[in-house]
């Protein structure tokens, strides 16, 4: 295929099981419109293409179902991934420390096992995208 685009009202196909458009020449941000199909989807497979910008922080909802979700050799996708998304046994980029921090997941752990959401001050903690740098507070 030849693919230089992913229309966004994609987002509305509920009975897609597999959306497979890797090996294309797609060119654009990823449209946060796919992660409508996260009821339904096993499979999104947008790899080796030349997608750009940040991995749509709506792409979490892909946890429920665990779907297998590919983005990999899309070098201009920007990291790190949404920090939910890296925590998707089936995501190809949980294990690529530029996308996936090891201590970002670490530290996600943490918060959620020392009862961060209870505590005083807990600015920036769980952000989809912040670096572990900007979570401040206990």
């Amino acid at each position: 295929n030849s693919l230089t685009s992913i229309p966004s009202d994609l987002g509305g196909l509920d009975k897609l099981n597999v959306f497979d458009i890797s090996s294309n020449a797609l060119n654009q941000p990823i449209p946060s419109e796919l992660a409508n199909l996260a009821d339904t989807l096993n499979i999104l497979d947008l790899s080796a293409n030349d997608l750009n910008g940040k991995i749509p922080s709506q792409f979490a909802n892909f946890i429920e179902r665990n779907t297998s979700v590919h983005l990999g050799e899309n070098a201009k996708i920007e990291d790190p991934a949404p920090l939910q998304l890296c925590f998707l046994p089936n995501f190809d980029l949980a294990n690529d420390a530029t996308m996936c921090p090891p201590e970002r997941n670490a530290l996600k752990d943490f918060y959620e096992s020392a009862k961060g959401q209870d505590w005083t001050n807990n600015t920036g903690w769980l952000d989809p995208y912040l670096s572990v740098c900007s979570w401040f507070g206990v």
